[in-house]
């Protein structure tokens, strides 16, 4: 009699237990899952340090099951904030990507691997890439170098010798993938993404000078190139991709 009591109080527990699955805890998992929410997302890639315009996010509808607890859900709290890190098309904005100091990721990364910052002159559209750069984005750094002489003493001929050195454009391997703190205007003023969309109806916001974050060295190389040649940049990857 004591094993079928036993059974029969196992078998009581177990249809129990398998009831409140399937008509409570199951039934709220399945609510969880199909349930909904509006989240904030990025319509485009945004780079490190740039700020973020109304263009640059939209709301979508997903599901709101294991959704990360800093998730943004309202556009308030994204745009005129500035990316933290470089955001790609299609993320969900989270607390942790926004902050509301201008280029405090660079500025601190810079920073923490005891870099430098130095600014270039940007001698015309082109030399920038045509306005469209934006902080955060990695750039090469080429430089054109006019015809130049030099002398040379010849110990043979006993006197200096004179030496034409054509024109070249340098690619030096150490100025490559250099990351763009910022790109400012005839004022100072940086350019924002923002900015650079009115860039058409207002030469205020046509670049004229470029602040790169670099090495000890790369700023020894870049100086060189400031004043022997004509800087030219050149677009590598956004965002620091």
């Amino acid at each position: 009699m004591k094993i079928f009591r036993n059974r029969f109080i196992v078998g009581g527990l177990c249809f129990a237990i398998a009831a409140v699955l399937a008509f409570v805890v199951l039934p709220n998992i399945l609510d969880a899952k199909e349930a909904t929410i509006n989240v904030v997302r990025a319509t485009r890639d945004i780079g490190a340090g740039v700020q973020i315009t109304d263009r640059d996010i939209e709301i979508v509808e997903v599901g709101a099951f294991n959704l990360p607890t800093n998730t943004v859900y309202d556009r308030s709290l994204v745009v005129g904030m500035y990316a933290r890190t470089s955001i790609t098309q299609g993320d969900i904005f989270l607390d942790t990507k926004v902050t509301d100091v201008r280029f405090s990721t660079l500025m601190e990364k810079a920073e923490h691997d005891k870099m430098r910052l130095i600014t270039i002159t940007l001698p015309n559209v082109a030399t920038g890439v045509g306005g469209h750069l934006q902080a955060g984005d990695i750039v090469n750094v080429r430089y054109f170098m006019p015809e130049q002489t030099e002398y040379e003493y010849d110990e043979e001929l006993e006197l200096e010798v004179k030496i034409d050195i054509p024109p070249m454009i340098v690619d030096d391997p150490l100025l490559e993938r250099i990351t763009l703190y910022a790109v400012e205007n005839v004022g100072a003023e940086a350019i924002t993404s923002e900015t650079a969309d009115e860039a058409r109806v207002s030469d205020r916001l046509i670049p004229k000078t470029a602040t790169l974050i670099v090495t000890e060295e790369q700023a020894q190389a870049i100086l060189y190139a400031e004043y022997m040649g004509k800087i030219h940049l050149v677009f590598v990857s956004r965002g620091g991709a």
